[in-house]
Parts: C-alpha cells; sequence; structure tokens
C-alpha cells in the first residue's frame, strides 16, 4: 500500500464488532502499522503530500488551522509518522493524536511533544468553535460581536488580535518542530 494509506489507516477505529472480528481488524491494522519500512522513502512520501496540499489547498486567512502550514494538518502529520516510523516504540497503533504526542515525549522520540499536544487540542477547540457557531468561519469580516467576545473568553485571550499573533506563532513552532522531526 501507499504511505499516504497507512497513514489514514493509523486513523482506523472500529466503532461495533462482533464475535472477535474487532480484534482482528485491530490486529491487522497494527499488523500493516508496525510493518517495517523505508524510513527514507516515508520521509519524501510525508513532504511530498504535504507539499501537495500546501500547493492544491492553501490556508484562506490565519484562522484557518486546518490547511495552514504549521496547522492541524502539520500535526497530524507529524502523529502518523511517528506513528509509522516509531510504531514498536511508541506502542500506540491507531491511537488519537493526543495520546500519539505523550508517547512522543514519554520515550524521548520528541521532547517537545506536549507541547504540540497543546497546541493541537487548541487549534481543534478554536476550529470546532468556529464550526459550531458560524456559517463562514473563514469569513472574519462577517463575525459577530458576540462570537468575537467569546472566542476570547474560550481561548483566555485579552483580544482577538492576541490571539491571531499567538495562533501565527504557534504555527511557525508547530512547522519547525516538524520540520526537525520528520527527517532521515
Amino acid at each position: 500500500a501507499w504511505t499516504w494509506e497507512h497513514m489514514a489507516l493509523s486513523r482506523a477505529r472500529v466503532v461495533f464488532s462482533d464475535g472477535g472480528l474487532g480484534d482482528r481488524i485491530h490486529g491487522v491494522i497494527s499488523d500493516a502499522l508496525n510493518a517495517s519500512r523505508d524510513k527514507q522513502k516515508l520521509v519524501d512520501d510525508v513532504w511530498d503530500m504535504r507539499g501537495r496540499i500546501e500547493k492544491d489547498r492553501q490556508a484562506k486567512s490565519v484562522w484557518d488551522l486546518k490547511l495552514a502550514v504549521g496547522g492541524v494538518i502539520d500535526l497530524e502529520f507529524i502523529v502518523q509518522f511517528a506513528q509509522l516510523a516509531y510504531g514498536d516504540q511508541l506502542a500506540v497503533p491507531q491511537a488519537p493524536p493526543q495520546t500519539v504526542f505523550t508517547r512522543l515525549a514519554e520515550t524521548g522520540l520528541l521532547p517537545e511533544a506536549l507541547e504540540l499536544k497543546e497546541i493541537h487540542a487548541e487549534f481543534t477547540a478554536v476550529l470546532q468553535l468556529m464550526s459550531a457557531c458560524l456559517n463562514e468561519p473563514l469569513k472574519v469580516e462577517s463575525w459577530s460581536e458576540g462570537f468575537k467576545e467569546l472566542l476570547i473568553r474560550v481561548t483566555h485571550f485579552p483580544s482577538l488580535d492576541a490571539l491571531e499573533t499567538d495562533l501565527k506563532d504557534k504555527k511557525q513552532r508547530v512547522r519547525a518542530l516538524m520540520e526537525q522531526f520528520i527527517v532521515v
């Protein structure tokens, strides 16, 4: 299978099963994720995929925390790369990003992983709030004062400008750590 297919498998979850089917499915997925692979090819494939996304689906604003360089996709690529490159050391196949970040820190593979865990949680919370409250979340000019106040209150920032600056800084930090971690 292609690298991107294995990366997608790292997100697979058995929702319901009967008669041990879930355990068998989990076993097959775990075997696929823990298979030995050429690390250079894995690195090249991850950066190629990220480059394609950056080219074809550019972030629409600073608030596009999913597609932005240093955004949620980069965070998830770090997690998925880790599961494929270091699955035997992490021992958390098919785990959510928060669990993988914890294991990356615990194993010393990426000491800054707890920082990434916090950033992932913040980005996800902002995206969920935007999606729940807004029809067009990336059109800042259409945000009501009430939504802006809610966003500031939920994120514990003194102003929207301060939050925006923080998000920019964190995206830069995520990309720097991604470039540091996903190498041969």
